[in-house]
């Protein structure tokens, strides 16, 4: 069973209403062109609307350009560089990113800053609205209450009929699995027009106005909460909004709480240290909530839920 550094690129979810199938299908004929331009014209000739222009975007990065895994296995060089003034900063700035975008079409690979500014690019050529976020992204158990403040991904956000949507193509492309160390292309649309609520759990951006939260929250209650893994969204389990992800072992138990629990789906749960999953038994607590105990021992530290065998909760155990 493989467990993923970026978990959330298992599943297709329905993040949006819209049926893409068609978009994708055409889309995935599209050769695997070496400038914007010319892709953005094939764009507009065969879609009208800003929201499927906005998907082909989305999917031909993911189909065409990988995650440059091996970059990210060398050491990092600390740039840092003059500026005398915001325009010359902003000039800078939008100078490295071309020059980003250009070497991942030559190379056909990038990190998430590369993605997001090749998808701004793209959409400033189909006529429309991006910006890119900066933030933090919060993908394993161990970052549980760890409350790092550098900024370690980038991602967009996109104004689709005068409303801004978030967008995640860097992983849209597929993942690194966490046995081999190796990149596996697997599409996922879940990061295109993601639910705010969902996104917020493992995206936290530099500027609150783009968490598009009705209540923005803290970088302290980002940090708090368990790992979701996109198939949680699209399960029957509803973990308690009490729950935190760092859970405490008291008397050898964990107790999990929950508003709902599957009635169909199978349920298991996997300590770091063992080699297979087991059974996770839900019981009805009270009218409102369940609970789930499960017995540990002093050496696992990470405990992840499963849904028919899918990842879908991940929580650091102190």
């Amino acid at each position: 069973m493989r467990n993923l550094i970026f978990y959330f690129f298992f599943i297709c979810t329905t993040a949006f209403s819209q049926n893409y199938e068609l978009v994708d299908k055409v889309v995935g004929d599209y050769p695997s062109y070496s400038n914007l331009e010319t892709l953005s014209e094939r764009i507009k000739k065969d879609f009208k609307t800003d929201i499927n222009k906005a998907r082909a975007a989305y999917v031909w990065i993911a189909n065409n350009i990988d995650y440059d895994i091996e970059t990210t296995r060398k050491p990092k060089v600390f740039n840092t560089f003059m500026y005398f003034s915001e325009k010359d900063y902003e000039r800078h700035v939008k100078a490295r990113l071309k020059r980003k975008v250009k070497m991942a079409l030559m190379t056909k690979k990038a990190l998430c800053e590369g993605y997001s500014a090749m998808f701004v690019e793209l959409c400033e050529l189909l006529d429309l609205e991006s910006k890119i976020v900066n933030g933090i992204a919060k993908v394993r158990p161990s970052e549980i209450n760890s409350n790092k403040k550098t900024k370690n991904h980038a991602w967009n956000v996109i104004k689709i009929d005068g409303k801004w949507q978030l967008v995640d193509v860097g992983w849209a492309n597929g993942f690194i699995d966490d046995i081999s160390g190796d990149w596996v292309n697997d599409f996922n649309d879940f990061f295109f027009l993601t639910n705010p609520e969902h996104f917020i759990t493992s995206h936290y951006p530099k500027l609150k106005e783009w968490q598009l939260l009705n209540k923005t929250i803290s970088l302290e209650s980002f940090y708090e909460k368990p790992i979701f893994y996109t198939h949680y969204f699209n399960s029957d389990l509803v973990l308690n909004e009490q729950q935190k992800g760092n859970l405490k072992v008291s008397k050898r138990r964990i107790v999990l709480s929950f508003k709902q629990k599957g009635e169909k789906n199978n349920l298991f749960y996997k300590l770091s240290g063992d080699k297979y999953v087991k059974s996770l038994k839900v019981f009805k607590n009270t009218e409102d909530t369940y609970n789930a105990i499960i017995y540990c021992n002093n050496t696992s530290d990470i405990l992840t839920l499963y849904e028919n065998l899918n990842p879908v909760l991940g929580f650091k155990i102190n």
